[in-house]
């Protein structure tokens, strides 16, 4: 039999090399080559005749950018008999192979005559820094009238516009109310639901033979009032529709009066459900008509501003100005499309509205593109960029455009990167994955198409599912099920990869790939307590390491002696380890930085305040790379470090790194570093690299988003959460692509409700958001599975509850899967295993300082920052508390607070009186402890723990020693009207716990914890 050399969609590529005359769509799966083939398109043009100057190709990622640009250089170096290539070759430093936003930005600066722009621009991340936001927002508030807009700021305070305003800012299409819903529109809402649930209940009350039936009833009861409603909801208050709004219990009936009583149900029940998510909104419409008035003007204030200033541009602005321009001026549209003879576009599943106007403002002619000059590649079954803009429903649209038009759409499916069995598995349970969406689902989902394997590509192994136990109840008291299931998952991995070692393996040849960090530090201790090399690829962590905080703490300090924030951390620091006893003591001296000391200053903080004054002298004089040599070399930052053997090597490797950077000429002044240094000022931009890293002999630690265009010898994709998300704290949420927006307005409904008042749209976007991310997790699932060559892992819990949850998908289309292809797989079972024996050993625990910067997304446990029963005013409130409470005399709390009433008046205004209540309700309480006579050990307590992103920072609000008792107390000042106080607790039950097992580490011996309800006088054991 003859061996089968040629890919089986070879004449797909073929045809897609050779068309010229038509524009050219490709379907391009995982693995298939597609930057080998946009390559070799670019080389077919050119030999053909298109000069390389006349063609632009495009991706998303400076790295794939990078990689295009080598590929092409090469190929056109290798065709020495073609005259066309030779010239190419010339030009490659030179063409327009380049992401989209390099594409934008050199458009704009080389015709800056046209644009508008200044072509020395700087970019930028985002608008405004939060400085300048703040700056910006005190001077506009001064700017208005003392009894403008009273009515909306009274009822939502400054906080909550402040957010709105800024959300309305950064979106650039909500410039009109009609986006967000005004008053006009209530009814509309109330009039959707009675035509699509008021009509299915009429007809589902056809259905019951005996009117005297007790749901019938309730049901007709149910109509009547909505039809009541309907009538009052422009002129009835918001207290009385809480109250009076219509219900329907479900209880009682018999199926005997129905002809199918169970379906009828169901369509009462989505009725209930339904009105129960619109019940915030019926109401909103005048608010939100003064949230605009309001809001909208400080957000038009910023825009002003910036648009004002065509120096500086952020990433999102370079697309939509660039479009702007386009658009707007007929010369600059001709010039570019008179430039190029063929646009390429890679990647083009991630594209947005934006990137899509950009291109077809100076390609359309009379509303259509012209033919042969677009070549699009793309494979929707990655798009996993939503959280960035990206747009499937744009992307649809547009092929469909091009397909429509006459283009050439070809879909590549040979597969040259797995093994037979990888891609077995794949298409086995890529088919069920894709198959089994959800009607809401699916305008943002896509079709599933098989990949074959190359010719000649190895059998290799079956994928290996690891099915992880349910978390026996005996570990309940102590673990969420995701912290039990990675403890599990780590230990059966490090076995795993020992396997793969002994057998030859190479460290580097193996990734680890997660969803998000939750969890993953069990991975990095194992790693740890086994000697395995591993690499954490997340950039958020970086800035949250500890040594990159105490360095930008410490820089921050020298160059502002007046921020006293900074300067106490720098105390706290690795660099000095002066403690919180003795810094209380220098504060209390009425010391407040290191430029001058009082009288009473202990010895240890003027010896830091004397080196901190040297340490500005030379930052000053000196050059950065010669302040960090001093700064590093003669303090103690690198010798603690090193002695405390926490993951020196990766700790060491950041500071190397940063002094890279300065030796390199890329930062070169101390403030320089400083923006380098604090990710509120620095670039955030999540790009995938181009290659595993170079050292290569470590295992890859890294999320799917990060791991996509890549691909190792052996991968394991961690089990994802078992729970779906519990709600958004985002004041303004949207759905760009139809131009809709909505606020959370935070607005109490009722006295003993605790439901809060949402916009209009606010419930349709959350239903589009939460569908639109459940399609995309399928998608990211997809991404996961196809990164491997030889061998797959795939953990999953057994059956979540949650039929929502990420690790449900998982679990329902890996047995689906398994159906159709039992031979696609081996699945495994772990037995549960005594935890303890794969905890890691306990660390020496170390308090450190506050952390001023925005904390990571990635937590250390899955506790939602935004309970079920979460109140959205009473957040602020609590904030407040807690810092009453972190520095009151708790041998005389009414007296301090009467002593520094003048000052919390100024800084917590109207709210001061009700602060004031909260925090002596802790004195007034009966609690299980002895505030009198037990040690206080420390409030708002910080400690450190670790995690893949290094130490990061927990919070005891009181840790006190009661009759030789360690103990744990957490404030709250929920309050429990709307909730049942079991509902409220169970809220914060498990994070408490966590807090409790921390503090016995640390201090080796076992703890005990309350819960303090201030509002409500109640106090929780936590065990």
């Amino acid at each position: 039999m003859k061996k089968v050399t040629v890919p089986g969609d070879q004449s797909s590529r073929d045809a897609i090399l050779r068309e010229t005359d038509r524009n050219v769509f490709v379907q391009a799966s995982a693995g298939t080559g597609k930057t080998t083939l946009m390559v070799d398109r670019v080389v077919e043009l050119v030999k053909k005749g298109t000069p390389l100057e006349r063609i632009a190709v495009v991706t998303f990622t400076r790295p794939a950018a990078a990689e295009l640009r080598m590929r092409v250089r090469n190929r056109l170096a290798g065709e020495k008999d073609d005259r066309n290539c030779l010239d190419a070759l010339k030009t490659v430093s030179v063409s327009w192979i380049s992401t989209i936003h390099r594409f934008a930005s050199r458009i704009l600066r080389e015709y800056f005559n046209l644009t508008g722009v200044d072509p020395a621009f700087s970019t930028t991340e985002g608008h405004f820094d939060p400085l300048e936001i703040n700056r910006e927002w005190d001077r506009w508030l001064l700017s208005l009238e003392d009894l403008t807009h009273r009515e909306i700021l009274e009822m939502t305070g400054t906080r909550l516009q402040r957010e709105i305003a800024l959300g309305i800012e950064e979106r650039r299409w909500l410039d009109s109310i009609d986006c967000v819903g005004s008053a006009s529109a209530e009814l509309s809402v109330l009039d959707e639901f009675i035509k699509t649930h008021g009509t299915a209940v009429e007809q589902a009350l056809d259905s019951c033979s005996n009117k005297s039936d007790k749901v019938f009833g309730k049901a007709r009861q149910f109509l009547m009032e909505l039809d009541e409603l309907r009538g009052r909801l422009p002129e009835i208050s918001s207290q009385e529709l809480i109250k009076k709004h219509p219900t329907l219990n479900l209880q009682g009936g018999s199926k005997n009066n129905w002809e199918d009583f169970e379906h009828a149900k169901v369509i009462f029940k989505a009725a209930v459900d339904r009105f129960k998510k619109i019940l915030p909104v019926l109401k909103s419409g005048s608010m939100t008509e003064l949230t605009w008035s309001f809001a909208c003007g400080f957000a038009g204030e910023l825009r002003r501003k910036w648009d004002g200033d065509r120096s500086r541009l952020s990433y999102n602005d370079l697309l939509h100005v660039t479009w702007k321009a386009i658009a707007g001026n007929g010369m600059l549209a001709e010039s570019l499309s008179g430039k190029f003879d063929h646009i390429l576009i890679d990647e083009f599943q991630d594209t947005s509205s934006d990137q899509v106007r950009l291109f077809t403002a100076f390609l359309e002619h009379a509303g259509s593109l012209p033919d042969g000059c677009v070549t699009i590649v793309a494979d929707d079954k990655q798009s996993i960029y939503g959280w960035r803009s990206a747009d499937i429903e744009t992307y649809r649209s547009f092929r469909n455009r091009l397909e429509a038009g006459g283009a050439l759409s070809e879909t590549i499916n040979t597969n040259f990167r797995s093994s037979r069995a990888i891609i077995r598995f794949v298409n086995a349970f890529g088919s069920q994955l894709f198959e089994d969406q959800t009607p809401e689902e699916q305008p943002f989902g896509c079709m599933y198409s098989p990949i074959e394997p190359r010719p000649g590509a190895p059998e290799g192994e079956p994928a290996r599912v690891i099915v992880l136990p349910v978390m026996p109840e005996e570990f309940k008291a102590g673990y969420s099920a995701g912290a039990y299931a990675a403890l599990l998952s780590a230990q059966w991995y490090v076995d795993y990869l020992k396997s793969g070692f002994r057998d030859g393996k190479e460290p580097g040849d193996y990734a680890l790939l997660f969803r998000s960090g939750t969890h993953i530090h069990h991975f990095i201790d194992a790693f740890e307590r086994e000697g395995i090399p591993y690499y954490v690829n997340s950039s958020r962590d970086f800035f949250n390491r500890p040594e990159i905080a105490d360095l930008r703490e410490i820089v921050r300090c020298i160059l502002y002696p007046m921020d006293r924030m900074a300067w106490v951390h720098t105390l706290r620091s690795l660099f000095f380890g002066i403690s919180d006893n003795v810094i209380n003591s220098a504060i209390s001296s009425g010391t407040t930085g290191f430029s001058e000391h009082a009288d009473g200053c202990p010895p240890e903080v003027r010896e830091v305040n004397r080196q901190l004054c040297k340490l500005r002298q030379s930052i000053l004089t000196i050059p950065l790379e010669d302040f960090l040599f001093e700064l590093f070399f003669q303090m103690e930052m690198i010798p603690v470090v090193a002695a405390a053997g926490y993951q020196e090597s990766r700790r060491l490797g950041n500071l190397q790194f940063l002094l890279e950077r300065v030796f390199a000429g890329e930062i070169k002044t101390p403030v320089e570093l400083l923006t380098v240094l604090d990710k509120n000022l620095a670039p955030s931009r999540q790009e995938e690299p181009s290659t595993v890293p170079a050292e290569g002999g470590a295992v890859t630690v890294t999320t799917i988003h990060r791991a996509k265009g890549l691909a190792w010898k052996n991968v394991a994709l961690a089990a994802p959460s078992a729970s779906s998300s519990r709600g958004r704290n985002d004041k303004v949420i949207s759905y760009d692509h139809v131009k809709k927006a909505a606020f959370d307005l935070a607005i109490p409904l009722g006295d003993t409700s605790d439901l809060r008042m949402k916009s209009l749209y606010w419930p349709e976007i959350v239903e589009t958001v939460n569908a639109r991310e459940k399609a995309e997790f399928r998608r990211l699932l997809y991404v996961a599975v196809t990164r491997p060559r030889d061998s797959l892992v795939v953990f999953v819990q057994s059956p979540p509850v949650d039929n929502n949850s990420p690790g449900r998908i998982l679990w329902d289309n890996i047995q689906s899967a398994a159906l159709s292809d039992p031979e696609c797989m081996s699945i495994e079972e772990i037995p549960p295993v005594e935890v303890s024996h794969h905890s890691p050993p306990p660390r020496s625990l170390a308090p450190i300082c506050d952390d001023f910067s925005e904390s990571d997304d990635s937590v250390l446990f899955e506790i939602d920052p935004k309970p079920d029963n979460w109140q959205p005013g009473g957040a602020a409130i609590g904030e407040c508390v807690h810092s009453v409470l972190e520095k009151i005399d708790f041998s005389a709390p009414r007296q301090w607070l009467l002593d520094n009433e003048d000052f919390l008046r100024r800084v917590y205004g109207d709210d001061f009186e009700e602060i004031r209540e909260l925090s002596l309700n802790l004195f007034r309480m009966k609690l299980p402890f002895d505030l009198d006579k037990a040690v206080i050990l420390g409030r708002e307590y910080a400690y450190c723990i670790g995690t893949p992103g290094g130490s990061r920072k927990r919070y005891v609000d009181l840790l006190l020693r009661d009759n030789g008792k360690l103990t744990v107390v957490d404030y709250k000042t929920d309050s429990f009207s709307g909730s049942s106080a079991e509902q409220v607790v169970k809220s914060y039950i498990e994070k408490q716990r966590y807090y409790i097992q921390d503090v016995s580490k640390l201090f080796c011996e076992p703890a005990c914890g309350y819960l303090v309800f201030l509002r409500e006088g109640v106090v929780h054991p936590v065990e």
